[in-house]
């Protein structure tokens, strides 16, 4: 975990790592963090871009930045709102219990522990991150 503390985030990376990572997931959806997870990437890395950016939003990297820099680049879903909200509706009246595929809970300052644990094959299904306690 990187704490910004106010700086650029690619040069808070760089000061606490000293390293390019091999993979960066982008889950924020916000051209500023699109672009970081290309300028953080190393030169041959993974860049998923989970988080999607609304469809006007421009970026001031080119498609030729991203694919000289980084070997693949890609968007893991795209989901229309309308969807997001049926399944909320669903989950509130019952329908699907959220019980039923959130296997437990972790506070962030744990995140990197519940990572590793994913490595070694926990098994969870999904976990939900506390971001305040």
């Amino acid at each position: 975990m990187i704490n910004v503390g106010g700086r650029d985030l690619i040069e808070a990376w760089r000061t606490q790592s000293g390293a390019h990572p091999d993979v960066v997931i982008e889950a924020v959806g916000k051209p500023e963090t699109w672009q970081a997870a290309v300028g953080l990437v190393r030169k041959g890395g993974i860049v998923n871009f989970f988080g999607g950016c609304p469809a006007d939003i421009q970026s001031r990297w080119t498609p030729r930045t991203c694919t000289t820099r980084v070997s693949r680049c890609w968007r893991a879903f795209t989901t229309p709102r309308a969807r997001f909200a049926r399944a909320l509706q669903l989950i509130e009246n019952g329908t699907i219990r959220a019980d039923d595929f959130v296997d437990g809970e972790c506070p962030l300052s744990r995140l990197p522990e519940l990572f590793r644990s994913m490595a070694a094959g926990n098994r969870a299904v999904k976990t939900l991150i506390k971001v305040r306690q």
